[in-house]
């Protein structure tokens, strides 16, 4: 009981316990706010001048008000920040407010109620079947007239009911509101609100349709049936508190106007953050380590390698009985003692307790998915058994109620035996969510991790450096909290804020190759770029929020309805806070913030759920407004721009606000743009933050489309390369072309047969033949060209340079020519050399079949590999030399062009100037490809020549790429299911959690320093380590269970020391004098003089790993032992990179003391090859292009090894071995594959 004090009620006088006199009358709750909802309309009412309606019309969509507020927000002055990213202007200042959120925004559980649906005769739910009209005596043709109308009051009080909860989530319990003027005093009346700022505008929209809609609804008749009548009642009731609600947020909002004018005291009306209880401990901390052993191992067996339920089981009975049979074996007698007794009894033998007692299951919200609109519903935990509504209700337009069922009936068995089994209501398409702050919860648990969060934000990039990480980019330093002032990187009070990364994808479960399986299933991931990017990608610290449900996708906007769960918790961490209760650092608990910033989705994702058209859509492009039909056009002065933030928001409103499907196809049409859920988030700039994935981009998109449609690679193997092909100087192909026309005028056939197919093929195109045949050979082409009228033959000019096959000049090439340039003689060259040169074991060898039908279908990885190694070092040496016609000599460079400037993009580093040199050779190819064949251009050339403005805002893309996240997909696809469509997608979840928790608890466990558990622990990262084949490793550093240590202190293994060999020994001696603060005299020295000696000896290693990447002896791995490293003899002026190629002869650790700490420092002694000399430089066909940091060297060594510190290795490098014409020398090719 409270006292209302509305305008009726104040005219009454309440006398408490104490005598006091107060204003008003005691009322109950409900009471209270339907007497403050009326006030409300009776003073909106008399200010408007006129009195409620007494027909009902359903209130207009407020376009007008909409459209009203934009044009205030344009005449308002300009306040924007220029520097660096823009000012968000419609972030207004959220702070963290007082009363909680409705259920209408968050939807918590328990929170939610349903309204009623139309009532079914046979459903016990609506009572006992009866059509419910009292006192009315309707019968006949009457009875039918009200069973209509009440079916239509259903319909359209279900439509209010939908309704609502849309509208009202757009306007948050915790926003802050701006007023057109500062109070003065505390007796000030409230201000008007200034609906120049998005926020306030949209509140004033919601408050205008919510008094037009209550007034429509009080006009409504009622119907004389109970359940109706009470549903319209109930309606009535929550348009009131939906009201009442608006006028706390407008209260409160000026409430903090008081309080920043220092005139009321702001902790009582501060918002608390949302408080998270601690998640349960594991609980084995009085298990014994080799119990808990043997449990993780059942674990990891069922969670990482499928291993079924049934056969878990036998595994844990076998465990069982082996401990008891060690106790029997160790006691000499048949029976244990008490506390071996009581082990053995506390064994589990099922799976699902240990999971349980270990903590791996994660906790998971199972919503309702809509099968046909895919709208959400959460569980209602207070009715059990049927916790969901029957049908949707969603309503968008003019549509009407979806109304598609949303549970099944199944038969339960009982609890207690011989009650009969009982119905229960479950999810026909449930979609199961994990909270982001129970994943937090846990996350925070870890110790490690918290510690690393605390300092993510303290390194700050010296100005003009490289990012060296997505963390220090100017996208994510310059990004602001929600008070628009403070950079969100300031972390006061110890605070935690943390920023993610938003991916989504879908894939078949069936796995890609399985034939009539066509199912999709979609993934929510977010990932914490504050943790480093060797810990941040692995599955134990990525979040998957929701695992949505197939057979389809869902299409377009209805993505959002999947996103709403996640976006109604960031919003709470992102104005108020979530209060973690405990953490592994902070027992009394500490604040999170949180924020997405980078979208990374592929093409079709990206645009579903950031609101854009789709890449086939006439605006294609989501980052300009160029048209379809214009894409093939790379002058960007031309491009037309997008539309700024504030007005992509204003026509996003105006399509979510839209009364009818036609007009919201009429303003996608218009703009490209629709209402994406995310917009919600008032910081997240769709015209920033939805980037172009590069793998998708360049891997798969432009090397692909390269290869199979410019090069022809698949169809290459079909082409037939002429034999005895001769170098022909431009006189003689002059000479050729006078014979072959003198055949033409003559129409010999004969003759003309014997001319080479290039002269043949050549003529034909310069004279506008079209050879129908996909591999035309030498008959096809004179076939064609005797049909030539004699008068009418015009023959190409010769060429500049000899050839061995004559083409027409680049500028006259035609596209039809541009599968002739690859032949097949150039694909089996490529094959050779796939199988023929030497990789690091990290790199995947591409097939030896490529270009073949039977090769398959290559990832994105091998497309990257095929094309930088083996395509690179084929074509350079075919079409680098000076025999090379002019033709191929231009295709070969716009290739060089292409593979540097993917180099360049995807380097582990970033910089405005490398983002430029990366746009130079990616316009230069694009271009280049118009200029040679007049190649019709695809969105991806058109997004790569954006993809400069996502690498200068977010720096290097291993902080925002796709790569990790297709890798969790395919570990996924590997889990076991039942192949029951609606379960598949509640075990993906779980199976992912559990998974990652288990290799959790493996890494983290403090096992005994014992040789029996460490090699436990070595299997176990044999058997389980994350995928490090492929180009990636070099990119994101590998690990794995001891991930967490540093690699600056190296073990040193006294058992494997060796004296050095003098030689070794001087290089090293001189190199740690110069390198150390102490000066060492040498060991061999025959005197001492006071100086330390330096110890000459090492601890010999086969292999040694820095980054995650390993470098071998040449005995060892022959492929990880071919580096490039830093040549500090060479001069700094020098015209080339400082760098030498060697071979990996021996890695040692070495020892020494310098005053009271020990330096352990690994080594490793190179063989070094030697360079060319100068005058064999200029037939080095890599020296043209210094951007493939590919150099020849004779396959030879230098006489005296080296000696360099393991931190001078730059990278491996790609070899291959040949002889080179011109040089008549074996020669080694280092094609080096530094990422740095």
């Amino acid at each position: 009981m409270a006292i209302c004090d509305c305008d009726t009620c104040i005219q009454y006088t309440y006398v408490d316990i104490h005598g006091i006199r107060h204003p008003g009358r005691v009322l109950d709750a409900s009471t209270i706010r339907t007497h403050k909802a009326k006030c409300l309309r009776r003073k909106k009412v008399h200010a408007d001048g006129h009195d409620a309606p007494n027909t009902p019309v359903p209130p207009e969509p407020p376009t007008s008000a909409g459209n009203a507020i934009f044009l205030a927000t344009l005449q308002a002055e300009a306040t924007s920040n220029t520097q660096g990213l823009p000012v968000r202007n419609i972030d207004t200042a959220f702070p963290r407010l007082e009363s909680p959120l409705p259920p209408s925004s968050s939807m918590p559980l328990g929170a939610v109620t349903y309204p009623g649906t139309v009532p079914d005769a046979a459903d016990t739910r609506f009572g006992n079947g009866e059509c419910g009209f009292e006192g009315t005596g309707l019968a006949g043709d009457d009875l039918d007239a009200g069973l209509s109308a009440l079916g239509e009051r259903f319909e359209e009080l279900s439509s209010w009911e939908s309704r609502l909860k849309v509208r009202s989530r757009l306007v948050p319990s915790y926003i802050r509101l701006v007023f057109k003027s500062k109070p003065h005093s505390l007796t000030d009346p409230v201000a008007e609100l200034d609906v120049r700022y998005d926020g306030t505008a949209e509140f004033c929209i919601l408050q205008e349709w919510l008094l037009a809609s209550v007034d429509y609804l009080s006009a409504l008749p009622p119907l004389g049936h109970k359940d109706a009548d009470g549903q319209l009642q109930a309606l009535h009731v929550k348009f009131d508190e939906e009201l009442v609600r608006l006028e706390g947020v407008r209260s409160v909002s000026w409430t903090e106007e008081l309080v920043e004018k220092g005139m009321l005291f702001q902790e009582e009306f501060m918002n608390a953050p949302v408080t998270v209880a601690k998640p349960p401990l594991m609980e084995f901390t009085e298990t014994p380590t080799f119990l808990l052993a043997g449990l993780l191992m059942v674990t990891v067996l069922h969670t990482l390698s499928d291993v079924a339920r049934p056969e878990a089981a036998y595994a844990l009975c076998a465990l069982k009985a082996v401990i008891f049979g060690l106790f029997v074996w160790s006691n000499t007698t048949n029976m244990l003692f008490p506390s071996q007794q009581a082990l053995v009894d506390d064994t589990p033998v099922d799976i699902r307790t240990v999971l349980a007692r270990l903590g791996v299951e994660p906790q998971i919200t199972r919503y309702a998915a809509c099968p046909k609109c895919f709208m959400t519903y959460p569980p209602d935990p207070s009715r059990k058994g049927d916790p969901y509504p029957c049908t949707c209700i969603n309503s968008e337009t003019d549509k009407g109620i979806c109304g598609t069922s949303l549970v099944r009936r199944e038969l339960e068995n009982p609890e207690n035996e011989g009650d009969p089994p009982y119905v229960v209501h479950k999810a026909i398409r449930p979609y199961p969510y994990r909270s982001m702050k129970d994943w937090l919860a846990h996350l925070f648990m870890k110790k490690a991790i918290e510690d690393i969060i605390d300092v993510s934000w303290d390194f700050v990039p010296p100005p003009g450096q490289p990012y060296g990480d997505i963390m220090h980019s100017p996208a994510i330093r310059q990004f602001l909290g929600p008070d628009q002032r403070t950079p969100f990187s300031v972390q006061a009070n110890g605070e935690a804020h943390l920023v993610f990364s938003l991916f989504i994808d879908w894939f078949n479960p069936y796995g890609n190759k399985k034939a009539g399986k066509s199912h999709s299933i979609g993934v929510i991931y977010l990932v914490c770029l504050n943790l480093p990017p060797h810990l941040r990608y692995r599955p134990e610290f990525v979040y998957l929020a929701g695992v949505i449900p197939g057979p389809k996708e869902p299409q377009v906007h209805q993505l959002n309805y999947l996103l709403r769960p996640l976006v109604d918790e960031l919003l709470e961490l992102w104005h108020r806070g979530v209060c973690l209760k405990s953490t592994a650092n902070r027992r009394g608990g500490r604040v999170v913030y949180a924020a997405i910033i980078p979208l990374v989705c592929d093409l079709p994702a990206l645009r579903k759920a950031a609101g854009f058209s789709g890449h086939s859509a006439s605006l294609f492009c989501s980052f300009c407004s160029l048209l379809k039909q214009d894409m093939s056009n790379v002058d960007r002065s031309t491009w037309p721009k997008r539309p700024d933030w504030k007005t992509h928001l204003f026509i996003a409103r105006e399509w979510r606000d839209a009364g009818s499907e036609h007009e919201r196809r009429a303003i996608f049409d218009s703009h490209g743009i629709r209402w994406s859920e995310l917009y919600r988030l008032e910081y997240w700039d769709p015209t920033q933050f939805a980037l172009v994935d590069m793998m998708h981009n360049l891997f798969l998109g432009e090397l692909r489309h390269h290869c199979m449609e410019v090069f022809g690679v698949d169809v290459a193997s079909e082409k037939r390369t002429p034999k005895n092909i001769t170098l022909h100087t431009p006189q003689e192909q002059q000479a050729v072309l006078d014979k072959l026309f003198a055949a033409l005028v003559a129409k010999s056939e004969k003759a003309l047969l014997r001319f080479r197919t290039d002269y043949l093929s050549t003529v034909a195109r310069f004279n506008n033949v079209k050879v129908n045949s996909t591999n035309p050979s030498k008959r096809d082409y004179v076939a064609h060209l005797l049909e030539l009228n004699a008068t009418a033959i015009r023959m190409p000019p010769p060429l500049s340079e000899p050839t061995t096959k004559f083409c027409l000049h680049s500028d006259q090439l035609d596209t039809s020519a541009r599968h002739d340039i690859f032949t097949g003689e150039v694909l089996r060259q490529v094959q050779e050399d796939i199988a023929n040169m030497t990789l690091p074991s990290w790199i995947e060898r591409p097939p030896s079949n490529f270009g073949n039908a039977g090769h398959g279908k290559l990832k994105a990885d091998e497309w990257r590999t095929v094309c930088s190694i083996p395509m690179i070092l084929a074509l350079v040496r075919l079409w680098g030399v000076s025999g090379a016609s002019s033709e191929e000599q231009a295709v070969l460079e716009n290739f060089v062009h292409l593979v540097v400037a993917v180099d360049l993009a995807s380097r582990r580093s970033m910089s405005p100037c490398r983002a430029a040199t990366f746009d130079k050779h990616m316009l230069e190819y694009v271009q280049g490809l118009r200029d040679l064949w007049n190649h019709r251009l695809v969105p991806n050339h058109h997004l790569s020549l954006h993809l400069r403005t996502c690498l200068q805002l977010f720096g290097p893309v291993q902080g925002w790429w796709a790569y990790p996240f297709e890798r969790f997909n395919g570990l996924l696809q590997q889990t076991r299911t039942n192949n029951k469509p609606a379960d598949m997608p509640l075990t993906f979840m779980r199976y992912f959690y559990m998974g990652a928790n288990a290799r959790w608890l493996m890494s983290t466990t403090p096992w005994p320093d014992d040789a029996v558990y460490q090699d436990m622990m070595m299997a176990f990262k044999r058997a389980f380590k994350d995928a490090t084949r492929g180009t990636r490793v070099t990119d994101i550093p590998s690990f794995g269970p001891d991930f967490l240590k540093s690699e600056t202190n190296p073990d040193y293994d006294r058992l494997k020391e060796k004296p050095l060999i003098p030689s070794v020994y001087d290089s090293l001696y001189s190199w740690v004098n110069a390198s150390s603060p102490i000066d060492f005299q040498s060991a061999f020295a025959p005197h001492l003089d006071g100086r330390p000696r330096l110890p000459a000896l090492g601890a010999f290693v086969p292999r040694i790993s820095r980054s995650g990447v390993t470098y071998a002896t040449s005995r060892a791995t022959a492929g990880d032992s071919f580096i490039t490293f830093l040549d500090r003899s060479r001069p700094s002026d020098s015209e080339r990179s400082a760098t030498s190629a060697g071979q990996i002869q021996d890695i040692f650790h070495h020892r020494r003391l310098e005053g009271t700490r020990t330096i352990v420092e690994p080594f490793v002694i190179v063989r070094e090859y030697l360079p060319l000399e100068v005058k064999h430089q200029p037939h080095d066909p890599f020296r043209r292009f210094p951007g493939l940091q590919t150099e020849l060297y004779y396959n030879d060594f230098k006489p005296i090894v080296r000696v360099i510190p393991l931190q001078d290795i730059v990278a491996h490098f790609a070899s291959l071995v040949y002889t080179p014409p011109g040089i008549n020398r074996p020669c080694i090719i280092a094609r080096s594959l530094d990422r740095s």
